[in-house]
């Protein structure tokens, strides 16, 4: 198992001869890895630091490893097809964002939107290496990454990101219950609170453990005002999943993309505004559906609604692990079904966010050269 593992990531190079044999193949894949692993884990140290990231100091060092990270061609495994659909669905559009991430900064775009996109290449890249947990290869390389200098919170989010699910929850649940004792401050408690519920909900798919958890942050006296609202929405849409039964979404393709519909629409109903987070355990629940649905048939009929969706969903949800990544449905969407609603509708989510993510600081929105043609292809595309 080990060695089909390592002649399946020897493709992830495209500079491997096919005349090598399978030994030499193996030595030039784990070289590669361990380089890229190793730039992962140094990119960590400023992509969880904001100061750090936007110390002009460190710009060197973050573009030499964005660099190294897009010195070869990824791929997509076909192995993981059965794992993570939504994986393998972003893996097809993966370089190309890192390719735009790296010129960006490059450009001289160091703002929290690139942060975000150095957070999601970091968290795609690995989750996908983190997969080959029993590999020897790395070991070194990941304790290294556990004496990184993160905070609790910093370290619950990667153990999350990583698929380090269990210590993640008994981390985030110190952090939540013992707030405001630790010093959390009330923006990390939301996400620690919301990841929380992204692993419960994707991961241990359990209504009843939902409800519980909700039940007991209700009960806390120092939860802010306005976090308090998303917890009533967030426990009313619990204890309506509970009071379903058990679920439906092993059915056809076509029943699971209805259930994602009839989700979508509530969450509209419950949102105030585009992130509004008061949907999350809605938008949860239905990329399940939409992930389950392409994992049947990824070419499906309904892949173009599909793709509109699921960058609905990640653009509310703020996902650790695929942060900034909203956009990369969105502009698959428009290319795989150009001219289409689907297209138009993806390409105004795309545009807005981008302007709204490049104006920081009130100063007008600062778009790289890379970004603006972008945006020219797009929008000829989508019309």
């Amino acid at each position: 198992m080990r060695r089909a593992l390592w002649v399946a990531l020897a493709y992830l190079s495209a500079g491997v001869a096919l005349a090598e044999s399978t030994d030499q193949k193996l030595t030039k894949t784990r070289a590669i890895m361990r380089t890229n692993f190793d730039a992962l884990v140094n990119l960590q140290t400023y992509f969880m630091d904001p100061k750090k990231f936007h110390d002009p100091a460190n710009a060197v060092a973050i573009q030499k490893n964005l660099d190294a990270l897009a010195a070869f061609k990824h791929m997509g495994s076909t192995e993981r097809a059965g794992a993570d659909p939504g994986m393998l669905l972003i893996a097809g559009t993966f370089s190309g964002f890192l390719n735009e991430t790296r010129t960006a900064f490059r450009q001289g775009s160091h703002g929290e939107y690139l942060r975000a996109n150095v957070r999601a290449i970091s968290g795609f890249c690995m989750n996908c290496h983190t997969m080959s947990g029993s590999e020897t290869e790395f070991e070194s390389l990941r304790k290294k990454v556990d004496k990184l200098p993160m905070s609790p919170y910093e370290r619950a989010q990667f153990n999350a990101s990583t698929r380090n699910y269990e210590q993640a929850l008994e981390q985030f649940t110190l952090l939540i219950d013992s707030y405001p004792g630790n010093n959390l401050n009330s923006i990390d408690l939301a996400g620690a609170v919301r990841s929380t519920l992204n692993i419960q909900v994707r991961v241990k798919q359990d209504p009843g453990s939902v409800v519980r958890f909700l039940d007991r942050l209700a009960s806390k006296k120092d939860i802010p005002d306005y976090f308090q609202r998303y917890v009533t929405a967030w426990r009313l849409q619990a204890l309506q999943w509970q009071n379903e039964g058990a679920s439906k979404s092993e059915g056809s393709p076509d029943v699971a993309m209805k259930m994602a519909r009839t989700l979508f629409s509530q969450a509209e109903a419950v949102q105030l505004y585009a992130q509004d987070p008061a949907a999350d355990l809605l938008y949860l629940r239905a990329t399940g559906y939409i992930h389950r649905a392409l994992q049947k048939t990824s070419h499906g009929k309904f892949r173009g609604e599909a793709l509109y969706l699921l960058g609905v969903a990640y653009d509310s949800l703020q996902d650790p692990l695929l942060w900034a990544f909203d956009n990369a449905f969105f502009d698959t969407c428009i290319r795989e079904n150009p001219h289409s609603t689907f297209a138009r509708k993806s390409y105004a989510r795309y545009s807005t966010k981008l302007a709204q993510a490049y104006s920081e600081g009130g100063e007008g929105a600062f778009l790289p050269k890379d970004e603006t043609n972008k945006l020219a292809t797009l929008i000829a595309l989508a019309k």
